[in-house]
């Protein structure tokens, strides 16, 4: 896997529901960011967006942020953000950019998980049926990464300290 940077050239051009423009740099914004990225023409797209949606408490309690990127015209983009209800932030890619910087494979629905400089550090294609388990794996990796990180100033610390403790008794 290889990390790439979320803003890396040519950026993507997104605009935010009221068409303000925004790249993925603003995505991240010094967060870890999972991101939904499909197309509403396609049924799973939408599903995903609808199930990715209701899932955003849980995505958010494990510290990742939560965004949709949706490939399409703004005003249908807005439209279908209406239908569906659906109130995780949502970018729109009108030019299908973010294929072109961050995705490897044309394949929708993708969820991209981004680090909080903006990195990728794992894509998983597909929906459907599968798309709860991807939501999952990825935050898992999320939290096994914080854990790990954590873990390994443990095994510094421990070590360090026993041995300033044990050293008086080695010096009489």
């Amino acid at each position: 896997m290889t990390a790439a940077l979320c803003f890396a050239a040519p950026a993507p051009e997104l605009t935010d529901l009221w068409d303000a423009p925004a790249d993925l740099s603003r995505v991240c914004d010094g967060h870890t960011t999972l991101l939904l990225v499909c197309d509403p023409g396609l049924a799973t797209c939408r599903e995903g967006a609808v199930y990715f949606d209701s899932k955003t408490g849980m995505i958010r309690d494990e510290g990742v942020r939560p965004a949709v990127v949706l490939i399409g015209r703004p005003p249908e983009i807005r439209e279908t953000v209406l239908d569906l209800d659906i109130r995780v932030p949502v970018f729109i890619d009108a030019a299908e950019s973010v294929f072109g910087s961050i995705l490897d494979e044309r394949v929708l629905p993708a969820l991209v998980l981004m680090d909080e400089d903006g990195q990728v550090l794992e894509t998983i294609y597909g929906g459907g049926e599968s798309l709860d388990g991807n939501i999952r794996a990825l935050i898992e990796t999320e939290t096994e990464t914080q854990e790990d990180e954590g873990f390994n100033w443990w095994l510094i610390i421990v070590p360090a300290v026993a041995a300033l403790a044990i050293l008086p008794f080695v010096l009489d």
